[in-house]
Order: structure tokens, then C-alpha cells, then sequence
């Protein structure tokens, strides 16, 4: 009981949860971004192959069919990071990572959250 009392109600960790996702805008500025470029959604990233999600389809027997494409531009997109987690989540023979897709003119641009490195556990070498 001690420990749920230290996370607190569901209200307190829904609040620390949202305030811990950073912004558009901040991912903007941490990945040095255009201020033209606006944010459009959220896509869902393969690591390993740089594709990104289309879409997916479960037919009535169980079997799940997931479509990939190579550009941003026909990837499926979600309006919160909430769902396009979700669709990530489901993915379970690659790993995932969820991406702010952003329009600049022209052009798009995806952004990861920051890495806290703090909170990594395994230990990271910087170059010297």
C-alpha cells in the first residue's frame, strides 16, 4: 500500500505522465528545426529499417496484415502521441519509435524525443 501511495492517484500520474512528453515545439528546438517548419502528426518509425508504418488490417481468423512505406509522406499519421504509442505497441516483430513529423514547405522532418542519458542504464562513452 505504501508504494501506491508514493505514485499517487490516477490523476497525479496522468499529469507527471503528460508533463514528462515533451511538446512539438520543444522537440522543434532540440533538433535545431526551422520555426517555418509546422508540425503536422505523429508517425511510427521501424529503427532497424527507417520504414514507416501504413497501416493495419486483422482479418477475422486472427491474422494481422501491417503495411510499411519507405516515405513520411504515406505513412500513417495519429493527432496524439497517446495513440500513435498504441500503434507502436502493437508492432511486435520490429523495434518501433514514435516520430514528430513536421512540414517545412517543401520538405519533412522528423523528430525524436531527447534522450535523457541520465536515466539510461546502460553506460554511454562520448568521443573525446
Amino acid at each position: 500500500m505504501g508504494e501506491a501511495k508514493r505514485r499517487g492517484n490516477r490523476e497525479q500520474r496522468l499529469a507527471g505522465a503528460v508533463a514528462a512528453q515533451p511538446t512539438p515545439d520543444e522537440v522543434r528546438a532540440e533538433m535545431g528545426f526551422p520555426e517555418t517548419a509546422k508540425f503536422h502528426a505523429y508517425v511510427v518509425c521501424l529503427t532497424e529499417t527507417g520504414e514507416f508504418l501504413a497501416g493495419s488490417t486483422s482479418t477475422p481468423a486472427g491474422i494481422s496484415v501491417v503495411k510499411y512505406v519507405a516515405t513520411p509522406d504515406t505513412a500513417q499519421t495519429w493527432p496524439t502521441l497517446r495513440a500513435a504509442e498504441r500503434a507502436a505497441g502493437q508492432i511486435e516483430k520490429y523495434r518501433t519509435a514514435v516520430g514528430y513529423l513536421f512540414d517545412n514547405e517543401n520538405q519533412w522532418l522528423l523528430g525524436f524525443r531527447p534522450v535523457d542519458r541520465d536515466a539510461l542504464q546502460v553506460e554511454i562513452k562520448e568521443d573525446a
